[in-house]
């Protein structure tokens, strides 16, 4: 490969399109969330890849406005799965996700999954599932599952 010069060539590089309705993974540095990062010239610091992405199909985001996911997957930079919100819309984008606040106990967790689904989960977590495993087959972020699962709650 030769060398690149352009920006949005270079991020283009960096994660792998696999068809326009799923997500486009990406495959360089990611920051502590699992949120991609990239850095070029164009920009003065490290930058989440999402909003990179949001930058080059848009132009611009606006200030007070965050960047979010769709398909509540960190490191996804498919355009179609990104949308604007402001503050409140992330916190209940959060919330709707089952991510976020202080999940303590599965009497919160009524409005997302039935007290049989808890125990699903907590016997699948017990048999040695990952977090993902059974995020997956129930549909939801890992993290959810962390929180259903975490300091013996459910």
């Amino acid at each position: 490969m030769g060398i690149i010069s352009n920006p949005i060539e270079y991020f283009s590089t960096k994660f792998q399109v696999s068809g326009l309705k799923n997500c486009w993974t990406w495959k360089a540095g990611k920051d502590n969330h699992d949120y991609g990062m990239f850095k070029t010239k164009l920009f003065q610091k490290e930058r989440r890849a999402h909003r990179i992405m949001w930058l080059f199909e848009h132009g611009s985001i606006p200030e007070e406005m965050h960047v979010l996911h769709k398909c509540d997957n960190p490191p996804c930079v498919n355009p179609n799965h990104l949308f604007l919100g402001t503050d409140r819309d992330n916190a209940n984008d959060r919330v709707k996700k089952g991510r976020g606040g202080s999940f303590k106990g599965k009497h919160l967790w009524r409005r997302l999954f039935s007290d049989v689904e808890v125990e699903a989960i907590q016997k699948m977590r017990d048999e040695g599932f990952t977090f993902k495993n059974i995020g997956d087959q129930f549909k939801c972020n890992p993290a959810t599952i962390f929180y259903i699962c975490k300091d013996g709650y459910v």
